[in-house]
């Protein structure tokens, strides 16, 4: 008879203990979203709290709600480029993101004014961020 009682408190233990995890939510986002392409090489998140998101498309900026995409042109960013397939992307203490693309050309992008360059006439092969103002290129 004394396990009954004991039976009772462990399930009462065990469903006030389930009820204390949190609920998480899961969402997908696609064309209708906002994002036209579903591969994605990289995600990173600044010190703002933006998610960026290197896409073979290019360039996205995550604000939670809403994508802006940015591209590897001249001139502005978004009107768009000849090669927008980017494969890495790391964010700098200057408030810059730097992209290789697939065609192992470096871009750096400006966050506070949407422009995007090209530091560098080389071909890069890999970036590799040492720290927040330290970063290392293979060249061809």
């Amino acid at each position: 008879m004394r396990k009954l009682p004991a039976f009772v408190n462990i399930f009462i233990m065990s469903t006030l203990n389930a009820s204390a995890q949190p609920a998480y939510t899961f969402t997908r986002y696609l064309e209708r979203n906002g994002i036209p392409t579903t591969t994605i090489e990289k995600i990173i998140q600044d010190d703002d709290g933006y998610l960026w998101l290197a896409s073979w498309s290019g360039l996205y900026r995550f604000d939670g709600i809403n994508f802006v995409n940015y591209r590897t042109g001249q001139g502005d960013a978004r009107t768009g480029g000849a090669n927008d397939r980017l494969a890495d992307l790391h964010h700098d203490a200057y408030g810059h993101i730097w992209l290789l693309s697939y065609s192992n050309t470096l871009y750096r992008f400006d966050c506070s004014d949407g422009e995007m360059d090209e530091p560098v006439n080389a071909r890069i092969m890999s970036a590799f961020k040492l720290s927040d103002t330290d970063f290392r290129f293979v060249t061809a």
